[in-house]
């Protein structure tokens, strides 16, 4: 069974779209322009990569994997950075505390166990 012609840019006033071109990524991407309404087209890059050979280099589907990859790794190092200062606040917090008799060690030693814990998290995220 033979897979429906791809068609790029099909709206009201052009309902048949544009067929595909083969030897271009079958990738439909918005154009560089801004404002007004946007029209989307089939990606002007060359084929070659991803399944079948159907994808550009920067819209195969590996590619687009290993760039959120490296975005969510990003990501994660930045809340780390957060939870960090947020803990080390916990643990001056809980050593005023010890200080005043309020807490015990115990507690004081559990907070900067956890902060112990995040440094080392962080760590393995970037070495």
């Amino acid at each position: 069974m033979q897979c429906p012609e791809r068609r790029y840019n099909a709206w009201a006033g052009n309902p048949a779209g544009i067929p595909e071109d083969p030897a271009r990524c079958i990738e439909e991407v918005s154009p560089n322009e801004r404002g007004g309404f946007v029209h989307r087209h089939q990606c002007n890059r060359k084929r070659g990569h991803g399944p079948d050979g159907l994808y550009c280099k920067q819209h195969s589907p590996e590619a687009h994997a290993a760039r959120k990859a490296a975005g969510d790794a990003r990501y994660r190092r930045w809340t780390f950075g957060f939870s960090i200062d947020s803990q080390r606040k916990t643990v001056s917090e809980i050593a005023r505390r010890v200080y005043r008799q309020e807490a015990s060690f115990d507690d004081l030693e559990a907070e900067v166990a956890k902060l112990e814990r995040l440094i080392a998290e962080r760590e393995g995220l970037v070495g």
